[in-house]
């Protein structure tokens, strides 16, 4: 999908808005920032979400209703949510698939985590993971990208610029697929 002011074959991510009630509404992602991309979400493996918010806020709104109409529509989706919080409570009780995890600001700097988040990733053949938080993108992208994740897709739901660091400067140029 290429609008006139796109280069030719650049690839956008597209997905049904959860909050509407026109299901033909949709929203786009940015271009493909590493590779190119199929038009839509792959089917043929898991969906994942990933948000390590202990707290229920609007991106946890946006994990939870995303999967719930993904699942309505007959993908296999999985959260990944920190024990015991809003999200993992409502997937649950919305028979979605979830598995608790620990992540924090630092999870990204303990490479047996990493490599535990990394096989969890490849034993349930996640094809495409969505990230919520800076620290998810950090922890579960970098293990994502070791897994063989294909899409990493990142909802940047904060007005707030990213800040240019290096490590950003990397995540965004060798890790994520798409930003939401």
């Amino acid at each position: 999908m290429t609008t006139s002011n796109e280069k030719p074959g650049t690839h956008h991510l597209v997905l049904t808005n959860p909050e509407s009630n026109d299901k033909n509404r949709i929203f786009q992602t940015v271009p493909g920032m590493r590779n190119q991309l199929s038009d839509n979400i792959s089917t043929l493996n898991p969906i994942g979400f990933i948000n390590s918010n202990r707290v229920w806020g609007g991106g946890e709104k946006w994990h939870y209703s995303t999967a719930l109409m993904m699942k309505e529509r007959g993908l296999d989706v999985i959260v990944f949510a920190q024990s015991g919080c809003e999200l993992i409570k409502r997937t649950r009780l919305s028979g979605i698939s979830s598995v608790e995890v620990r992540v924090s600001n630092t999870s990204f700097l303990n490479p047996v985590k990493m490599v535990k988040m990394a096989l969890m990733l490849k034993k349930q053949k996640i094809g495409t993971i969505i990230l919520n938080l800076p620290s998810d993108v950090k922890f579960a992208g970098l293990a994502a990208r070791l897994a063989g994740v294909k899409q990493i897709i990142y909802r940047r739901g904060s007005p707030v610029s990213v800040r240019n660091t290096l490590m950003n400067r990397f995540l965004f140029r060798h890790i994520l697929t798409d930003i939401i």
